[in-house]
C-alpha cells in the first residue's frame, strides 16, 4: 500500500535530589547558550529521569511513550463470552465469522521499555483465545505486520489506542482473511490534530509528549453514506466529528466517540452487510472499512441491550466481526449478555 504524505517514594525522592540542582545549572546554562536551547536540555534531563517509572499503572518509556500495564484476564468471563460467541456463529452457521484482537504497544514496541521491565506476554494470549474459538471463527493474526512496522507510530505516545497508521497496517490483513476485493491501496491523510494528550498522559500526570491524530480518505472511492447513530436519532453524513477536534479526547474525531449502535449506509453497490462488534480501537478502523459494504452495523455490547438476531436478518448479514483490544476483551463483561436472547 502506498501513502501520500511513580513506582515507590525513593525513586520520587531521588528525581527529586536530582531536580534540586535545576534552578542554578539552568540559570548558567541561559547565560551561556540562549533560554531556548537550556529549555530543551533541562527538559530532556527531566524525562530521562522519569524513564521507567510507572505511575498509576502508566509505564514512562523511552521517547515519551507511555504504555498501560496490563490487567489479569477475566478467563471465566473470557470463557462465558466465547461460549455466546460460538453459540451465534451455530445459529448463522451460513455467515463467516472473524475475530481481530489488537495488542497493546508494549507487545509490539518492545525497545521502548528498559530491559528490567517485565509484562505479561499477550502474544501467549492471543494464542489461548485463538484456542478457545476453534474453527468457529477465523483468527485474523495482525501482531504479526504490526512487528514488522514496529519502529513507526502505530500507537499515540499519550493515549491507550492505536493510530490510524496502525489501523492501516492492520486492515491490509483484516482485507485478506475476509476476502475483501480489489482493497484501496492508496490514500490521502489529512492531520486534524497535532497536540493530542490523552489518557494515559491525564493518569500519569505526565505531558512532555503530544500526538498528532490522522485521517485517511482513499484516493479512488466515491461511495457516499449516511452514519446513523441509532439510540439518540441523529444522523451524519462524515464518520469523522471535527468538534472533538478542539475538546480533551482527540481520538474521538472517528465517530465522535463510542456508541451502543451505529448503522452506516452507503451507495456501494455489493450486497455485503457488515455486523461488527466492538471496543473503541474499532472507531478508527471504520475509515478502512467503509468503501467495502452496503452497510455496517456497529455494536457496542457495553451499551447494547437489544436483539442481535434482529439486526442480522434485517440487514441481512454477511459477514460478522468482532474488533477489540486483546486487554479489553480479556476483561469485558458484556460480550455474553447482549449475546444471550431473551426468551419471549
Amino acid at each position: 500500500m502506498a501513502l501520500k504524505r511513580q513506582k515507590g517514594s525513593r525513586e520520587i525522592r531521588i528525581r527529586q535530589k536530582q531536580r534540586s540542582f535545576y534552578p542554578a545549572i539552568s540559570i548558567v546554562l541561559a547565560i551561556v547558550i540562549g533560554v531556548d536551547l537550556c529549555t530543551e536540555i533541562i527538559g530532556s534531563w527531566d524525562v530521562g529521569a522519569r524513564q521507567g517509572i510507572e505511575q498509576n499503572g502508566i509505564y514512562i518509556g523511552k521517547d515519551g511513550y507511555l504504555m498501560e500495564m496490563p490487567d489479569e484476564p477475566k478467563w471465566r468471563n473470557v470463557e462465558k463470552n466465547i461460549e455466546c460467541m460460538i453459540a451465534l456463529t451455530e445459529q448463522h452457521s451460513d455467515i463467516p465469522a472473524y475475530m481481530c484482537l489488537v495488542p497493546d504497544s508494549f507487545c509490539i514496541m518492545k525497545d521502548k521499555m528498559s530491559g528490567e521491565k517485565t509484562v505479561r506476554n499477550q502474544m501467549n494470549d492471543l494464542k489461548r483465545v485463538s484456542n478457545m474459538l476453534g474453527d468457529a471463527f477465523q483468527s485474523i493474526n495482525i501482531a504479526g505486520i504490526l512487528q514488522c512496522h514496529a519502529q513507526e507510530e502505530l500507537y499515540y505516545k499519550t493515549d491507550c489506542h492505536w493510530t490510524s497508521l496502525g489501523a492501516y497496517y492492520a486492515f491490509g490483513e483484516i482485507a485478506e482473511t475476509m476476502g475483501i476485493r480489489n482493497p484501496e491501496s492508496n490514500y490521502n491523510i489529512y492531520t486534524v490534530a497535532e497536540d493530542f494528550q490523552g489518557a494515559l498522559a491525564l493518569r500519569s500526570g505526565y505531558y512532555e509528549s503530544r500526538d498528532t491524530v490522522e485521517v485517511y480518505e482513499p484516493r479512488h472511492a466515491n461511495q457516499e453514506y449516511i452514519v446513523s447513530y441509532v439510540e439518540e436519532g441523529e444522523k451524519s453524513t462524515s464518520i469523522y466529528n471535527s468538534s472533538c477536534v478542539e475538546g480533551k479526547d482527540k481520538y474521538d474525531v472517528f465517530l465522535g466517540g463510542d456508541y451502543a449502535r451505529i448503522d452506516i449506509s452507503t451507495t456501494q453497490k455489493e450486497r455485503k452487510n457488515l455486523l461488527l462488534f466492538k471496543d473503541s480501537y474499532a472507531n478508527c478502523m471504520i475509515q478502512f472499512l467503509v468503501p467495502y459494504f452496503q452497510n455496517i452495523v456497529i455494536i457496542d455490547p457495553r451499551y447494547y441491550y437489544k436483539s442481535i438476531n434482529e439486526i442480522i436478518e434485517f440487514y441481512s448479514i454477511t459477514d460478522i466481526l468482532f474488533l477489540y483490544n486483546i486487554n479489553t476483551f480479556l476483561r469485558d463483561e458484556s460480550i455474553a449478555d447482549v449475546l444471550a436472547e431473551k426468551k419471549k
